[in-house]
């Protein structure tokens, strides 16, 4: 088990029946896990965009941009399948993930306002 997810199976215990297996099969299910930050993933990892948090630090443009509107403008919207593909050695920062066909170079920093439902648990 990777850490992400919590794997259940439910058996029913009747301990006067030798047909109890047959009868009450094995129900596996998931709890999901809540979402992470972008920040946090490894590369290779894939998952879907949840949530970009709001983010005050300005870039420093006319229009006073956060880095949260910033990267919604790029497309790390609600729903989005992305893919971190590379780390930048050494400390990890910057990352590129690709968002649909485009590939990005995000700081870790940056990443923290990216919310992800990892796929694969």
């Amino acid at each position: 088990m990777d850490g992400r997810c919590l794997r259940f199976s439910l058996v029913a215990d009747d301990s006067h029946s030798e047909d109890t297996v047959d009868r009450y099969p094995i129900v596996p299910f998931r709890i999901p896990m809540p979402p992470v930050s972008l920040s946090s993933l490894c590369k290779g990892a894939r998952g879907t965009v949840a949530h970009v948090r709001e983010d005050p630090q300005t870039l420093g443009d006319e229009a006073q941009s956060t880095v949260s509107r910033r990267l919604l403008e790029l497309g790390f919207i609600p729903g989005e399948a992305l893919e971190v593909v590379a780390e930048i050695w050494p400390g990890g920062d910057p990352m590129a993930v690709r968002l649909g066909n485009t590939l990005f170079a995000l700081r870790r920093r940056e990443a923290g306002a990216v919310l992800v439902t990892v796929e694969g648990c």
